[in-house]
């Protein structure tokens, strides 16, 4: 069975001309809603910087089925497209998460 994908994170507030300030502990969070799929993979990539390749997020463990995960955020590009994998082979991209603001990325 696919896993289903569904972002709910939104970006708010955020202007063409200026990228919002980063959280203070420089990180943000993942959550996996499905019922069944585990996360195997995730990679980052600057958003609109095509020649940006993609940049696999050291996952220190699987994040398994209604679980959290937390990494840590560096550098100054909030704006970000995330891949992700689950363990069905299924992957689907985020385009244009901010990182920095707080919101969780809800995967389902």
């Amino acid at each position: 069975m696919k896993a289903t994908l569904m972002a709910l994170a939104a970006v708010v507030g955020m202007t063409l001309s200026a990228a919002p300030p980063a959280r203070a502990d420089g990180s943000f969070e993942i959550v996996n809603t499905n019922e069944k799929a585990t996360i195997i993979k995730i990679w980052t990539a600057a958003f609109g910087q095509p020649k940006d390749p993609w940049h696999e997020i050291d996952l220190k463990q699987p994040i398994g089925p209604k679980t959290t995960s937390r990494f840590d955020h560096s550098g100054d590009m909030c704006n970000e497209d995330v891949k992700v994998r689950f363990d069905d082979g299924y992957e689907h991209t985020f385009e244009n998460i901010n990182v920095c603001d707080g919101n969780p990325l809800f995967i389902n």
